[in-house]
Parts: structure tokens; sequence; C-alpha cells
């Protein structure tokens, strides 16, 4: 026959299952408030190793390209100043300087003198033009006095559409003076356009109501899922500037509103922050305690209805 406990421990049973509750609750509610913070910490560092990934692979596409088109644009212009210097009569002659435009595939073919006055072009408007006017065209002067010169600007947005636009210069090879082509390097346009940075977060959810934004050290917003915060400073959004140390780490903010979970990183150029609302961080957690509640409640409160129903009926019979 199995021992009986002491009538005086069965009185504090219910008591020892309340605190036995109460103590695997508070466990339960600390262990599944990790999980979440792991899980979401895990997936907004993933989302931002694809965007710094994004980041980094678009900037060697484009410097690729940048010095291809570099190497096509000098390796352009040093074919039209040796043109030049086999026939000089050329630069006098505007539809055979239209037949080298066209045979190079530029847009734009210069010569300027030794003074760094242009003299031959095939925009007639622009001869006339003094290079050292003004400081974009002035760094082509040295190819006055330097016979290696050869340099392939940066592309740079020309006139009202904005489109890009790369002039590159050698030195004259029969005498001193410049040679410049012009050109719009669509390919290289192209490819800028599929890497704007002000793409890189469009697409990106964490969860299902979490984001991702990219900002400038500066602290302004360059992409981010909504366009209203684009061109923000970052403490508009709701990210306060001293929260954000080191390189990485994470902080609490409340973003357009929403009290968050934030997770950033600092890259050599821009700062990255990826959040997810509390409410959904939590929402996994807080089905789990309800369900657990709802269950130790009726563990305990069944038990100790049927003791009582039972201690009842004991008394009856007993009068």
């Amino acid at each position: 026959m199995p021992p009986r406990l002491p009538a005086g421990l069965l009185r504090f049973m219910p008591l020892i299952a309340t605190i036995l509750f109460l103590g695997a609750s508070t466990i339960l509610f600390v262990l599944q408030t990790e999980l979440a913070q792991e899980d979401a910490s895990r997936e907004i560092s993933l989302n931002l190793d694809d965007a710094a990934g994004r980041i980094e692979r678009n900037r060697r596409t484009l410097e690729a390209l940048r010095a291809e088109s570099d190497e096509q644009s000098i390796a352009k212009t040093r074919a039209f100043a040796s043109a030049i210097a086999l026939d000089p009569t050329l630069l006098s002659s505007p539809s055979r300087l239209e037949a080298y435009r066209k045979m190079l595939n530029v847009d734009e073919l210069h010569v300027a003198d030794e003074r760094g006055v242009l003299t031959a072009s095939t925009k007639p408007g622009y001869v006339g033009y003094r290079y050292d006017s003004d400081p974009q065209s002035a760094v082509f002067m040295l190819a006055v006095d330097y016979p290696a010169f050869a340099l392939a600007q940066r592309p740079m947005p020309k006139g009202i559409d904005k489109e890009l636009f790369q002039y590159t210069g050698v030195a004259r090879i029969e005498r001193r003076g410049i040679v410049q082509t012009g050109y719009r390097p669509e390919r290289l346009q192209r490819a800028m356009e599929a890497a704007d940075i002000a793409k890189i977060a469009t697409d990106m959810r964490i969860g299902k109501s979490g984001a991702l934004l990219v900002a400038d050290l500066d602290g302004t917003i360059q992409s981010a899922g909504s366009e209203t915060l684009l061109g923000r400073q970052i403490a508009e959004a709701g990210f306060e500037r001293h929260r954000i140390k080191g390189e990485a780490g994470e902080c609490r903010a409340r973003v357009e509103g929403t009290e968050s979970y934030c997770r950033y990183r600092v890259t050599d150029e821009y700062l990255l922050v990826g959040w997810i609302p509390m409410d959904e961080l939590y929402s996994m957690r807080n089905r789990s305690m309800l369900a657990f509640t709802l269950t130790g409640l009726c563990a305990l409160i069944l038990p100790a209805f049927a003791m009582a129903s039972t201690n009842r009926g004991g008394r009856g019979k007993e009068r």
C-alpha cells in the first residue's frame, strides 16, 4: 500500500502547486523572451548582411565598369590624337571631324592649342572656349606640358536631363595642346541606375512589419521601405544618434511611432539599421504564455475542485 501524505502537508498542496506553476511560468517567460530576441536578432542580422553584400557587390561592379569605361575612352582619345598627328588638316574640315566622331562612337571631339584655347570641335559653338576658365576643364591644361598626360574624368550629370557625361583628354602628339573626347557612358549609367543606393532597402522586409534603412554617415536616409523617410535624418525616424555606439549593436527605438527592437551596422560609407516592432517580436511568446497559463490554471483549479467535492461528500457521509 503506497504511503499516504500527512494531512498537514495535504492542506498546503494547492499552495505548493501554485508556487510551482508560477516558477514554471517565470522560467518559460524568460526562455521565450530570450528565444524571441535571438530569432529577431538573427533575422535582422541576415538582412543587414544581405544589404551590406548588395552595396559591396554594386560598388565592385561599378568600379570594374568605370575602369573599363576609362580605358576605352582613353584609347579612343589617343586614337584621335594619332589621326591628328598623321593629318592635322582634318581639324579644318567639319565633315571629317564628324566622320571621326562617328567612327570613334563618341558624342564630342575637341582640340585645343598650347594656350588651352579650343580651336577645333564637332560643336562649333565651343570654339574659343578657354580650358582654364572652369575648374572642371582646367585639369586638362596639364596636357599642354606633359606629353604622357591622359585623364578620363569621373562621369558627371550634364544638361537638364542630368545624363551622365564623361570627358577624356590626352596631350596632342604633333604639337603642344589638348585632344579631348566626350561621350555618354550608357552602360555605366545603366549599371549606376541599377545600383542606386536608394533601391537597396525598398524591397527588404523583416518579419511581417519590420524593415531596413540605409543612411549616409551624416545620418541622412538614402534608402528605406517607406518613401516618406527618404532624405530625412535618422533622428526624425526615431533613431537617436547617441544610441548608435561602435560599428555594430542593438537598441530600442520608437520607429515612426512604433516601439521597435533594432540592430545596426556601420560600414565605410553607410549606416544600416534594421528593426522589428516589439509587439511582433513577442507575439509568439505572448501566445505561448497565454496557452500555458490557461492550461496551468485548469490543472490547478480542476483537481482543487475535485478535492473540495470529495471532502464535502465525505463529511456528508459522516453525518
